[in-house]
Parts: C-alpha cells; structure tokens; sequence
C-alpha cells in the first residue's frame, strides 16, 4: 500500500453518509484509501419510497469506486475482519494488511435483534437499497394474488413510519390488505411528541391499520409473529425495523470493552486510547450524545477530515458541535412531518423539501462524466416532477390533499 498526502496513510472504513463525506472534504488536501464491503453508495434517507415503488434501485444509488476515485483516492472493495489498534493495521476479509497513520471509522451499525428468534430467518430487514427493493417486490406479488394478506410492521421509529407510510401510498385502496404495526414505546416515533403519533393514527384510521404501541416480539415465525403478550399477528410479510446495534467487529478487535458496546470518542470525534482513530456516524458514542441521523454523520465526516489534518500536522483538534436540524418524516402521499423544537408543521407538499434535500446531497457526490454540476442539479430536481410530483396533481383530490398544511405545537 502506497502512501498517502502529507507522506501519511490515511484509511477511511465505510463508505456511507459519514465516510463518503469525510472523503469528499479530504478531496484536494490528501489522498486516503476508501474501504467498504459495498460496490455501491445507498442514499438511505430515501430507501423507504422502494417499498411503493415510487423509487427505483438505480437511482438511489451511486457507484463507489467512480465516485471516490474522482476525488483523488482509491477505493477497495473489500470487508473489515478485524482493526488492530496498537499495531495500526487493518486485516479484511481477502487477506489483505493494511497500515495506517490515522484511520477513520465510519463502519455504521448492523441491525440490531435484541435476541429475537428467526429476525434474520423470516423477517425482510430495511436497512439497504436491496432489502427495501425486496420488500417492494414481495409487497406487489402478495397484492396481484388477489387474496388477504397481511403485513406487520417491527418498530414504530423513523423507518418503521416511513415504511408504513409507503404502503398507505400504494396499497390502501386495495381491501385485501391488512397492516399490524409493533412499537414497544407507548407512543410512534418515541422521539418525537404524541402529536405526531395522533396524527398518523388519525391518517390511517379509515383503513386496515392497527398499532400495538407498549408491546414487544418475542419470536419471529414463518407465517405469524408472536407478542410477548401472547397475541398472535398474522403475517405474509414481516418487516424488521427494531433499530441498530455495534458491529461485533468492535468488540472483537478490542476497540470496545463490553459485547454490544458503540464505539467511544470525545468531542473531537478522536478515540482516548487509540488517538489515531477517528471515529464518525452511527457507530460513535460520545458524552454528548447525538441521533443517529444522515445530517449528522455528514457534519462529522466534514470535522473528521479537518481534524485528520490537524492530527497529521500536530495542530489542536476543532470539537463537533451537533447543527440542530429539523426533522423531516415523510408519510407516503399523505403527509410529511416537518419536525423542529416543539413545533410540527405537515402537509403532503412538504415531500417535496425531501426530495430536494435527497437531490441535492446526490449532486454533490456524484461527479461522473455529465454537464457541468448546477445543470446535473436541474436534472435531478427536474425528476421529482415525474416520481413525486406528476402522480400528485394528476389526481384533484390528491391535488387538493397537496396543498393542505397544519402545524402541531407541544409543550
């Protein structure tokens, strides 16, 4: 392995939100060696539009090894096995050895069971542009059968609502559909206020929804899923969105002190007993704790980069200081949240602020052969209006339904 700016090897594991980003901000300044076990970047803030198909794989998708060279650095597509902190060597799963002066850790999270039998055996997992597209896929045969069948949601957070809401898009006017929806908080989108969860009750009480809030799964089966409670849902699809865990090749290299255990930083996104590791995205765990949020993992990749030079240069490091951004939950065709302090504006037509946020982002990393970049940022918007915007106003109830806003206030 060659060296890399400043006469340093910098290695970036994941090339996710957090480490595409950092490597962009790097871009120019050094040049770092990009390792991940995909050949493709998933936008992942927009995978739950494959469930209704209003999205295609393709276009969520940017592929990495162009994307990366294109900044000057090379992109292995390879598997992390195990990240030796004293030695500051990386080993994948080819056979590779790889050194490093300074190594960015930006590997995300694995879904996370909590010790629920069969997950990964009878549950479609929402994690990947694949696992929604196969959700999608499986969605649509069990609707032409023109039989019942039922669907069950696992988790009531960000993508469990999102996914729900894609249904409701696509699927509620079909009667042979019946959705069940499990959340062990009381209340949908726990992180959120009760209005929000009212709301999304009050979208989908004229349909075959049902919510089993303060509930939990205790076993996955191949037609059903059993609750604690001893309920039984019926279920043609299960859908798994229980949340994150750490990558056990955390703990297995020593990085962590506990099975299960996300991976510590200061404030500086630096680890206290390898200084050399930099650590960003999902998979940090700082005193201050932030959300495990795209926007965020950006930010961090920015400071990480910065920080990697400062590091390199013997500089004092500059501390992470979490943007506070609104929230933006999308609820199919029905409505969108916009989320901000205590204050909830919704309305159908915020969809479209999501979709000029996933164009945006996409435009500045995808820097392939094509017209100059503000013409490449037309064209994506210039999309919206056949995947978002022309289903909506060809109908005038839909139309209609568009131009509704409300705002939700708590306290």
């Amino acid at each position: 392995m060659k060296r890399y700016g400043l006469n340093k090897k910098i290695l970036i594991l994941g090339a996710g939100f957090g480490g595409l980003q950092a490597a962009r901000a790097l871009a120019g300044r050094a040049s770092a060696m990009v390792i991940d076990r995909r050949s493709h970047f998933d936008f992942l803030a927009n995978i739950h539009e494959l469930v209704s198909g209003s999205k295609t794989p393709e276009v969520l998708r940017l592929p990495n090894k162009e994307v990366i060279e294109r900044w000057g650095h090379e992109f292995v597509l390879d598997e992390v096995e195990q990240i030796d902190g004293s030695n500051r060597r990386v080993h994948t799963k080819t056979g590779r050895v790889l050194d490093y002066d300074v190594l960015l850790l930006a590997l995300g999270g694995e879904d996370a069971s909590f010790g629920v039998p069969n997950v990964d055996r009878y549950a479609y997992a929402f994690k990947s542009v694949d696992d929604c597209h196969r959700i999608g896929l499986r969605l649509a045969e069990l609707s032409g059968a023109d039989r019942p069948y039922h669907v069950v949601i696992v988790g009531g957070g960000l993508e469990g609502i999102e996914s729900l809401g894609e249904i409701m898009r696509r699927y509620r006017g079909d009667p042979n559909l019946h959705v069940s929806l499990v959340e062990g908080n009381v209340q949908l989108l726990p992180v959120t206020s009760e209005v929000v969860d009212r709301r999304i009750r009050e979208l989908t009480r004229d349909y075959a929804v049902e919510f089993f809030t303060g509930e939990r799964v205790k076993k996955i089966r191949p037609k059903s899923v059993l609750l604690e409670s001893g309920l039984v849902l019926k279920s043609d699809l299960t859908i798994w969105t229980g949340g994150l865990a750490p990558a056990g090749l955390l703990h297995r290299s020593g990085l962590t002190a506990r099975p299960g255990a996300w991976m510590p930083a200061d404030q500086t996104l630096q680890n206290p007993d390898f200084p050399e590791i930099f650590i960003l995205g999902d998979i940090i765990d700082m005193e201050k704790p932030v959300e495990k949020q795209a926007y965020h993992a950006m930010d961090m990749g920015l400071l990480a980069a910065e920080n990697v030079l400062r590091h390199l240069s013997g500089k004092s490091l500059k501390r992470f200081k979490p943007a506070t951004k609104p929230m933006l939950v999308s609820f199919g065709d029905l409505t969108c949240f916009l989320i901000f302090g205590n204050t909830v504006i919704h309305g159908p037509s915020l969809n479209l602020l999501k979709e000029f946020i996933y164009h945006s982002v996409m435009a500045q990393y995808d820097l392939r052969p094509r017209p100059m970049p503000a013409y490449r940022m037309l064209q994506r918007i210039g999309s919206t209006f056949d995947e978002v915007v022309l289903p909506t106003v060809s109908s005038w109830e839909r139309l209609k339904r568009m131009g509704r806003m409300g705002v939700l206030s708590w306290f």
